[in-house]
């Protein structure tokens, strides 16, 4: 009985060492003269607010799951995102997978990029 446990234990524990890491990485580029202001709100509602200089990248949010990436997860990392320029909102959903330039690197790594111009922006 013993030993049934410990090969019970034993084949649990190489199942749950097998599951490979996958990391989405996610990047905001300014195309604009002045800095934009990211703010992000993830599932665990961990509140970051990004500055992005002009004609800049940064990275704002690296997601991590198991196993493989897909291009449609931001909405699996990210509960909420704004981008600002002063007071001026983005005019577009960011959450929208759509709008984001989708890299995939490999099954268990990707980069997604959004692209952000002056006429992004409502009022403009």
């Amino acid at each position: 009985m013993k030993n049934q446990f410990f090969v019970t234990i034993l084949i649990a524990f190489v199942f749950i060492s097998c599951e490979k890491k996958a990391i989405h990485e996610y990047y905001i580029k300014n195309n604009c003269e002045e800095i934009i202001v990211v703010d992000i709100l993830d599932l665990d509602n961990k509140f970051l607010s990004i500055e992005v200089a002009p004609d800049m990248e940064e990275l704002i949010y690296t997601g991590k799951t198991i196993n493989d990436v897909y291009k449609d997860e931001i909405t699996s990392f990210i509960k909420e995102l704004k981008i600002k320029k002063g007071n001026v909102i983005f005019k577009w959903d960011p959450l929208d997978y759509r709008i984001w330039q989708y890299d995939h690197i490999s099954r268990l790594e990707a980069k997604s990029y959004l692209i952000v111009n002056p006429e992004d922006f409502e009022d403009e």
